[in-house]
């Protein structure tokens, strides 16, 4: 299956994880963590989403902007289904277990 992920194109951190989602908004109650969402967090385990929309529902283009100016991008990572978790609304997956990577575009 494929999943979605903003990720620093070169480092593979997350925005939550280097301050740059600093929008208020991004922390409410439509913006659950993972765990809130029903997934279990294991310390290899990586933020994602299940569907580029919602991807989209999550961040805004605007943020998208943001990001790109900090040197993210979305990715595109093939992994089997059993080394993802899905919760309300994101997932998470193994990253080590991904087999392809990719930048993609997503509306």
């Amino acid at each position: 299956m494929y999943v979605y992920r903003v990720e620093h194109k070169e480092i593979g951190i997350g925005p939550y994880q280097c301050c740059a989602a600093c929008d208020p908004r991004l922390y409410d109650d439509d913006h659950p963590s993972p765990t809130q969402s029903g997934i279990t967090m294991e310390p290899d385990d990586f933020s994602c989403f299940a569907k580029p929309t919602d991807l989209t529902k999550w961040f805004r283009s605007s943020d998208m902007t943001n990001f790109k100016k900090a040197g993210f991008d979305v990715f595109r990572y093939e992994v089997k289904a059993d080394h993802v978790k899905l919760g309300d609304k994101q997932a998470a997956f193994k990253k080590d277990k991904a087999y392809k990577r990719e930048r993609v575009t997503v509306h």
